[in-house]
């Protein structure tokens, strides 16, 4: 791992009987938050668990006093959430794999 990180930061989304249907894992940086991977069980998709990761993660970030949120996606991801959320795209390979595109996101946070 890169010098400085501070250690891993996740949260979860669990149903009504208490299992885990969905989360986010990220690295936790002096001044950088790096997600790794958001994921919602398919069959809980469309509502709004991956927004609420996100908002979750923005959250801690702010609390921590980290000023600027990264990922990236592949195009059969999920890169038009993190647009809607206000994430800028700052890089792109368009074949990057198998012939889907790989977009990096970042979002620099408002502290207070």
């Amino acid at each position: 791992h890169l010098p400085g990180r501070i250690g891993p930061l996740c949260a979860f989304v669990r149903d009504a009987d208490g299992a885990v249907i969905g989360g986010i894992v990220a690295d936790h940086y002096p001044t950088d938050i790096y997600i790794r991977m958001v994921w919602v069980q398919e069959t809980h998709r469309r509502h709004g668990h991956a927004r609420r990761l996100l908002q979750a993660m923005e959250h801690a970030a702010r609390r921590l006093g980290v000023g600027r949120i990264s990922l990236d996606t592949f195009d059969f991801q999920a890169p038009a959430l993190y647009k809607a959320l206000g994430y800028a795209p700052i890089g792109r390979i368009d074949d990057f794999y198998a012939g889907q595109g790989r977009t990096w996101f970042r979002k620099d946070l408002e502290q207070g």
